[in-house]
C-alpha cells in the first residue's frame, strides 16, 4: 500500500473548520470538488487489496467502507454464498459501528462506549476493522459477550426529518440486506443492487417513467437498537447476494450516514479497471441543495446563515465541519454578486 494511500483523510483535502457553498444556475450547492475522488487511484491495483485501502478514506466510517468492499470482492470472485454465521457477524460489527458513530456525532458518551462494546464482540477492538474476509470473517461474533451487554431500554429520540418531496432509500430488510427499498408516503419499491447502482448516476431514481429525486437517511439510534435486538433473538433472515457478470461486484451497507455503495469491475488478472464509490455526501447533494434554496428563496433573510447550518446538519454531509458546535459552522459562498446576510457576496464567510 502506497504512504499517500494509508494516510487519506478528508482534513487534508478541505479546510476542517469551513463548508463551501457555490452558487449556481441551479442555485446554492454544496462544493464537493475538493473531496478526494480516490477511484482513480485504485485502477490496476488487484481488487483484493482495495476493501483494505478504502477503508482508511474515511474515519468516521470505516466499517460500512470496509464491509462494503468486501462484499463487492466477493462478487468480483464469485462468491455468492456466505455462511450465516458470518453474515451476522458483519451485521453486529456494522450496529456497533453505527451506535459509536451516532453517539459521537451527537455527543452521547454511553452510545460511544456502547458501540465500541458491541464491536469488539464481533472481533474489532480497534478503530480500523479487519473482520471481514471474502467468503466469511476471520471469527464468529462471541454470543455470551454479546448477550452480556445491557441495551438501553428508552434511546433518546432522532430529530424527524422535514417533508420531503422525494423518495428515501434505504437497504431492506436491515442494513446489509439485499435490496434497496424507495418509499414515500405509503408507496414502496424494491430495487436490486445493479438496478440501483444504474439508477444513481445522478441522485434520482426513474419511478414508473418518472425521474424523482431521493435521498438517503442515516441510521437511528432507535432502529439499530431495535435490528440488534433481533439479531440475539434469531429473528433476522439473511439472503445470498445475487450472483453477478465475471469481474463485477457491488456491496451496499447502511452506514451512519446513510447508504453506501462500492462498485468494482476487474479484468481477467484481478486487477481493477473500474471503480465507483457512490457515498450518502453525494448522494444527498441534490437534498441538500432543495433544502438550501429555501432558506435563500425566503423573505426574510436575517437568519439566513443560521438556516444554511440547519440544513447542512440535517443532511449531515461527511465533512469534518458538522461536528463543530453550534453556531460554530464558518460558511462560505463562492460565485454569487448579491450580499447575503452575515456575508460579504463573493467569496463570502458567515
Amino acid at each position: 500500500m502506497s504512504d499517500f494511500l494509508q494516510r487519506i483523510a478528508v482534513n487534508e483535502f478541505i479546510d476542517p473548520f469551513e463548508v463551501r457553498l457555490q452558487r449556481t444556475p441551479k442555485g446554492l450547492q454544496l462544493d464537493l470538488s475538493a473531496l478526494p475522488a480516490i477511484e482513480p487511484m485504485l485502477i490496476g491495483r488487484p481488487v483484493w487489496e482495495v476493501p483494505d485501502l478504502v477503508k482508511h478514506l474515511c474515519g468516521i466510517c470505516p466499517v460500512p467502507h470496509h464491509l462494503a468492499g468486501v462484499m463487492a470482492l466477493e462478487q468480483v470472485m464469485g462468491i455468492d454464498e456466505i455462511p450465516e454465521a458470518a453474515q451476522v457477524t458483519r451485521l453486529v460489527l456494522l450496529l456497533g459501528s453505527n451506535l459509536e458513530q451516532l453517539g459521537m456525532m451527537r455527543k452521547l458518551p454511553t452510545f460511544i462506549a456502547l458501540g465500541k462494546a458491541i464491536k469488539a464482540t464481533a472481533g474489532c477492538s480497534t478503530h480500523f476493522p479487519d473482520v471481514a474476509v471474502p467468503g466469511g470473517v476471520r471469527k464468529e461474533v462471541d454470543w455470551s459477550a454479546l448477550r452480556a451487554i445491557d441495551l438501553p431500554s428508552e434511546p433518546p429520540t432522532s430529530p424527524t426529518p422535514p417533508a420531503f418531496d422525494g423518495l428515501s432509500a434505504s437497504l431492506s430488510p436491515h442494513p446489509l440486506g439485499p435490496q434497496v427499498c424507495v418509499e414515500k408516503l405509503g408507496f414502496s419499491q424494491f430495487l436490486s443492487p445493479a438496478e440501483f447502482m444504474q439508477a444513481s448516476a445522478v441522485p434520482m431514481l426513474n419511478i414508473d417513467g418518472e425521474q424523482v429525486i431521493y435521498r438517503v437517511l442515516g441510521a437511528s439510534i432507535a432502529k439499530t437498537l431495535h435490528t440488534l435486538e433481533r439479531v440475539i433473538s434469531g429473528s433476522i433472515e439473511f439472503a445470498q447476494a445475487e450472483p453477478s457478470q465475471s469481474g463485477h461486484g457491488i456491496g451496499l451497507v447502511d452506514g451512519p450516514r446513510g447508504l453506501l455503495a462500492h462498485e468494482y469491475f476487474a479484468d481477467a488478472h484481478g486487477a481493477l479497471i473500474s471503480a465507483r464509490i457512490l457515498t450518502p455526501t453525494v448522494q444527498n447533494e441534490a437534498w441538500l441543495t432543495q433544502l438550501l434554496n429555501r432558506v435563500d428563496a425566503a423573505d426574510d433573510t436575517e437568519d439566513n446563515g443560521r438556516g444554511f447550518e440547519q440544513a447542512i446538519r440535517l443532511v449531515n454531509p461527511c465533512l469534518p465541519i458538522v461536528q463543530a458546535p453550534e453556531g460554530a459552522m464558518r460558511i462560505r459562498i463562492d460565485g454569487g454578486e448579491e450580499d447575503v446576510p452575515g456575508c460579504a457576496g463573493e467569496d463570502s464567510a458567515h
